[in-house]
């Protein structure tokens, strides 16, 4: 009679066991979610215009990295006064900070990305325009992670890149 109840014990324990390491596999998988997440999440952009320093109507984006580790392969797509598709921005890398780039009449589209921080003029969003604005930006992270930020703001992982050789 013994055995059996300490065969049902032990059963009862095996039940056990294997619940919490369900609940602790868990814990560790939105553990280690939440760490990969965390520099995309620290990486944005928007519709800004540079007030005062240039011509009136001078629209470009702000793209800010708010991680402390540089992002790779940034693609941004805009769309510009009327709804028209803007030449897509794309940067090799992008430090932590943040950076303006204003519309151009050059072949790339944008002039080149400066601190905001440097612009004597003021930076402001543009929140309210029907037509400007950003419609997906994807990047790579410092941990090989591919992600994209739709227009309406979700952030989803897209694919782990391999890391280049040499």
């Amino acid at each position: 009679m013994a055995a059996i109840g300490a065969l049902v014990a032990a059963v009862a324990a095996g039940v056990n066991a294997g619940k919490l390491f369900g609940i602790e596999s868990g814990r560790d998988t939105v553990s280690r979610n939440s760490r990969e997440q965390s520099q995309a999440e620290a990486v944005s952009v928007w519709i800004a215009a540079c007030i005062g320093d240039r011509a009136p109507g001078s629209y470009g984006v702000v793209i800010k990295n708010a991680s402390t580790n540089v992002v790779y392969d940034v693609e941004v797509a805009v769309l510009g006064a009327g709804g028209a598709e803007l030449p897509t921005i794309t940067l090799t890398v992008l430090p932590p900070g943040s950076y303006y780039l204003a519309e151009s009449a050059s072949s790339y589209g944008w002039e080149f990305a400066s601190e905001v921080s440097n612009f004597d003029a003021e930076i402001r969003p543009v929140a309210k325009s029907k037509d400007r604005r950003v419609m997906v930006l994807r990047f790579r992270d410092a941990a090989n992670l591919r992600w994209e930020r739709l227009k309406n703001g979700p952030l989803q992982q897209l694919e782990r890149v391999e890391a280049p050789i040499g």
